[in-house]
């Protein structure tokens, strides 16, 4: 396998995994949709830094692997990257309480419409970028 390809499947698997999201806030469970988007905007941040040349670290939030390589990303034509910098951040914040909750949040109870839609576009987001960063690069 090399790191193209790498990249090229976790961006893939980024893209797929939006319907997870989808179904989930479908089905009324916007804390799965929560949580399934944090797992979306990471593999889709780590398939554009492979992309580039990044080896990202394994961690939940690439936000300082994609600070590290705005330049890069700048000239692969991304924009954004202050944007996907906070959403990289706060899907990371929200990714415990959605998937474990604790003795004070239900996060069944805890989240909701607003909540998943919130983090269905920073999914979106992120995945659009990185599938943008691999178009400059793979042409």
């Amino acid at each position: 396998m090399t790191t193209d390809s790498l990249a090229r499947s976790l961006i893939h698997q980024a893209r797929r995994r939006l319907l997870l999201v989808e179904t989930a806030i479908g089905a009324g469970d916007h804390h799965i949709a929560v949580r399934e988007a944090q797992e979306v905007a990471e593999l889709a941040l780590k398939g554009m830094l492979r992309a580039v040349g990044a080896e990202p670290a394994k961690v939940h939030d690439v936000s300082r692997d994609l600070l590290a390589m705005r330049a890069v990303l700048e000239e692969a034509g991304l924009l954004n990257i202050d944007d996907l910098v906070r959403d990289s951040r706060r899907l990371r914040r929200e990714r415990e309480n959605a998937f474990y909750g604790d003795v004070d949040l239900l996060p069944e109870d805890f989240y909701g419409t607003d909540d998943s839609a919130e983090a269905l576009a920073s999914a979106l987001a992120c995945v659009e970028s990185a599938e943008k960063v691999w178009s400059s690069i793979a042409s």
